[in-house]
């Protein structure tokens, strides 16, 4: 419509527009495939799968550069979750994955996601939780949403520290270290 309206005018942008070929700035996605659950752009524009991780549980919203969700799932904790996250963002290619808190709660999943070859970034509770509360209209605190958080974070912030792959001295002595705390909280 938008450039029709120009075309119909004889405006010079409409006619410019026309022969360099370029879209209307109003058109985001040019080209679209439908899914039955969602819409996808056929661009190779990356997406960034936030996850909100916790003990039982973890929350993954997949977003695009323009910060629209484009999916969203919940999986369990527990020896499949690599796998089915994966399985999940197969649709979602290029695609990093940005993990709350990935030296922390998230530490497993981020390493498995890394073992699996995917990029993967470290996002701090504190950042996610300062776009939450500014960010307009999703101002609840939900695991969907402190994942969408995570999310737009790596989006907007060029300097997150990237993940790297833990030695297997230093998993074998944090978890040493964590079951020793374990014992004497129990004590």
């Amino acid at each position: 419509a938008f450039e029709r309206s120009d075309r119909s005018s004889g405006s010079a942008t409409g006619v410019a527009r026309k022969r360099n070929g370029n879209p209307s700035p109003y058109q985001v996605c040019p080209p679209v495939a439908h899914t039955p659950s969602r819409t996808v752009c056929l661009e190779h524009t990356v997406i960034t799968v936030g996850i909100d991780p916790h003990k039982g549980s973890h929350t993954a919203t997949a977003v695009d550069e323009h910060e629209a969700v484009v999916g969203e799932l919940g999986v369990n904790a527990d020896r499949h979750q690599r796998a089915r996250l994966l399985e999940w963002a197969v649709d979602f290619e290029p695609r990093r994955w940005a993990v709350e808190g990935a030296t922390g709660m998230g530490a497993l999943l981020a390493q498995q996601l890394l073992g699996a070859g995917e990029h993967v970034v470290d996002v701090p509770p504190k950042l996610s939780a300062r776009v939450r509360l500014v960010d307009t209209g999703r101002i609840d605190k939900s695991d969907a949403n402190d994942a969408r958080s995570a999310a737009v974070v790596a989006l907007r912030n060029a300097t997150l520290h990237t993940v790297g792959a833990e030695s297997e001295d230093r998993v074998i002595l944090r978890l040493l270290a964590d079951r020793y705390h374990q014992l004497t909280a129990q004590r």
